[in-house]
């Protein structure tokens, strides 16, 4: 068995992102699953880039009226008929309110001090791990004697904690900082 863990670091805006790219080869597995040497990418869906990017929208314009999910569609560049079930869920967990009427669209629910980069995403993707066995030991044969497990339990750590020290408002200040 052999397992490589690739980091890539890039910066945005004097901002530290990690991009993780990892990939497992044991024969037995791939063979069943995937090609020989194919790559296991770990990184979100449209659904959570999608999701953030309409809340951040709505934070830079919390001072505002409530905004229709159209405005947010053309401003973002976010296929209406996707934002509008994005916008859906996350209203029905509390991130956003929905206004009826002429002049309804959508508000933050909370500051944007208050909404966490990581309670977004997991609202939207599930909880963040990247293996299964991580949350549920059921899933796993091996979870016992599994030695690679610390490695996946460390990083799935660390992707939560870094996404957990941000929130809506620093990407509000990020983006206001970039216009000036």
């Amino acid at each position: 068995m052999l397992i490589r863990v690739q980091y890539f670091h890039t910066y945005l805006q004097n901002r530290f992102f990690l991009n993780l790219t990892f990939f497992v080869v044991n024969r037995k597995i791939i063979l069943k699953k995937y090609k020989l040497n194919e790559v296991l990418r770990v990184k979100l869906s449209t659904r959570s880039r999608y999701g953030l990017r309409a809340l951040v929208f709505l934070a830079k314009h919390s001072n505002e009226a409530p905004i229709s999910v159209r405005r947010i569609s053309m401003s973002e560049d976010i296929p209406l008929r996707y934002l509008e079930r994005i916008m859906r869920i996350l209203s029905q967990k509390g991130f956003v309110r929905a206004e009826v009427g002429a002049e309804g669209g959508y508000l933050l629910s909370d500051s944007p001090e208050n909404i966490k980069i990581l309670d977004v995403i997991e609202v939207l993707e599930g909880k963040l791990s990247l293996v299964n066995c991580i949350d549920d030991p059921s899933k796993c044969e091996r979870f016992k004697n599994c030695f690679t497990r610390p490695l996946w339990e460390e990083i799935s750590g660390n992707i939560r904690n870094t996404l957990s020290k941000y929130t809506l408002a620093d990407f509000v200040k990020e983006k206001e900082e970039s216009l000036n």
